[in-house]
């Protein structure tokens, strides 16, 4: 969604950002410093996001923030598709995908700079729902 990038990175321009990662994005942060050891964190399940940000040639906020930014757009992008797919009309589809792309769940993973992976798990869960449709 070409609106909802520049309006999520307006309003995190302008909200403060979170203080150092703590609880479950300190967990985040200490799996993406070395992804591939063995892990005891509850979340050990979920090493796709550390994974990637430690393949990223920039530091764990910026890709953790980066990964977040760009699966947001690309959620409600996929939620406008899926509703296109059920006849939802145009302006009503991409109202609800940008109201979605704003989301405060959403938002607030880009203030905390990504390391929950919420935008990249609703991101996984509109394409799975995506596939299933288009498989019937």
């Amino acid at each position: 969604m070409t609106v909802a990038l520049p309006l999520l990175l307006l309003m995190d321009a302008y909200v403060r950002d979170s203080p150092a990662p703590r609880n479950d994005e300190l967990i985040y942060e200490l799996m993406a410093e070395a992804p591939f050891e063995g892990h005891t964190f509850p979340f050990a399940h979920r090493v796709a996001v550390p994974t990637l940000v430690h393949l990223l040639p920039f530091g764990h906020t910026f890709s953790f923030s980066l990964l977040a930014w760009l699966s947001t757009p690309a959620a409600g992008g996929l939620a406008y598709v899926l509703m296109r797919r059920f006849a939802i009309g145009k302006p009503l589809a991409a109202g609800l995908a940008i109201c979605l792309a704003l989301s405060p769940t959403l938002f607030v993973a880009s203030l905390r700079e990504g390391p929950k992976g919420d935008p990249e798990s609703v991101l996984v869960v509109f394409a799975g729902g995506l596939a299933i449709v288009d498989s019937r």
